[in-house]
Parts: structure tokens; C-alpha cells; sequence
């Protein structure tokens, strides 16, 4: 079990949400960074004074991947200049078990 992500370095990988911390939480690390801007305000009686600061951050908060909505798969790419992720929305399967 110790071996788990040899397996998953083969190439292609798709996820649709998973119900497990360990599982997003790769799937996070996986996702890549970007940088975000954050902006503090502080008040005080005379005035006030507001802060902007750069911050990284995963592109995909590992709660954001157990939050995905059904049907919404990412696939994570190989490509020339490493990964690619992309979103796809796909059929929901209860709705294809309704049709057979």
C-alpha cells in the first residue's frame, strides 16, 4: 500500500469526488499553485489602513475536490511541459442508469 502513487504516476488520471481526506488531499497537491491576492482592512478611530499581499495556494483546495458537484470529473494530463489539468462534465450516472 506503501507503493500507491508509483500507480498513479502512469499518466492519465481522472477523479470524480472523493469521500476520503487522503485522497483530496493528494489530488490538491496534484492540482498544482497559483498565486492569489489577499486584502486585509483594519479599522481603527483615526482612519484605517488596507493590506494586499500575495499568497500560494493550491489550485484546488482539497475540500473543494470532495465538494464537486456529480457528474464533474478532472483529469490531470500529461503533457510536454509536465500536466494539464482540465474539468469535464460529464453525464451523471444515475441518469444513464435510467435509460438502460
Amino acid at each position: 500500500a506503501e507503493n500507491w502513487e508509483t500507480f498513479l504516476s502512469g499518466g492519465l488520471i481522472t477523479t470524480f469526488a472523493p469521500r476520503d481526506v487522503l485522497t483530496s488531499e493528494h489530488l490538491s497537491k496534484l492540482s498544482g499553485q497559483e498565486w492569489i491576492e489577499t486584502t486585509s482592512t483594519t479599522a481603527t478611530p483615526g482612519g484605517g489602513s488596507t493590506t494586499t499581499a500575495q499568497t500560494l495556494a493550491p489550485s484546488i483546495m482539497p475540500h473543494d475536490f470532495r465538494r464537486m458537484p456529480r457528474g464533474m470529473m478532472i483529469a490531470f494530463l500529461p503533457s510536454p511541459e509536465g500536466q494539464v489539468m482540465r474539468r469535464i462534465m460529464t453525464r451523471d450516472a444515475t441518469e444513464m442508469a435510467d435509460q438502460v
